[in-house]
């Protein structure tokens, strides 16, 4: 799955944070965080009542949620807004491991001179998700560019940092 780092805002008020987003064009919509959604104080729009499909899970699974607006910064710094459904986690903690440079040859030429959505970790990490960035937005931010790693690993462009 790509993942990113940006800054995200309220539409409304200058509160800003710096967070990971996952882009999961399976996903129909876009999902935030409660906890997210609380620090940054994002109005409720309306509330929905949305069924869900989980990976593993042998039934369908009703929720009722609300829609946020906010704000992403893109890497030419403009902000895009979008809106998202409010739910109380997108994924458990994820671990990044760091990258082992001399498995491709130019993977080290490419991580130095590419400018990346996300950070590359340095050594194992744990990190959380707040956003899950559905197919609603997902080829609004995603380009063309394809950088073949390895065969069936692939950098994909994208309007994130």
């Amino acid at each position: 799955m790509q993942t990113a780092q940006t800054t995200v805002s309220n539409t409304e008020v200058n509160e800003t944070e710096v967070v990971r987003l996952l882009m999961d064009s399976g996903s129909q919509r876009t999902y935030i965080t409660e906890n997210l959604a609380k620090r940054l104080n994002l109005k409720k729009k309306v509330t929905e009542e949305i069924t869900l499909v989980t990976f593993g899970a042998d039934k369908p699974k009703t929720l009722r949620t609300q829609k946020v607006s906010l704000k992403i910064r893109l890497k030419d710094g403009i902000c895009m807004l979008i809106d998202a459904n409010v739910v109380p986690k997108i994924t458990g903690s994820i671990l990044r491991r760091p990258l082992q440079m001399d498995v491709c040859e130019n993977m080290k030429y490419l991580c130095n001179n590419l400018q990346l959505a996300d950070t590359l970790p340095s050594c194992l990490e744990s990190s959380t998700v707040e956003i899950l960035i559905g197919n609603d937005y997902y080829l609004d931010i995603i380009l063309l560019q394809k950088i073949e790693i390895q065969q069936g690993l692939y950098l994909l462009g994208s309007k994130l940092r």
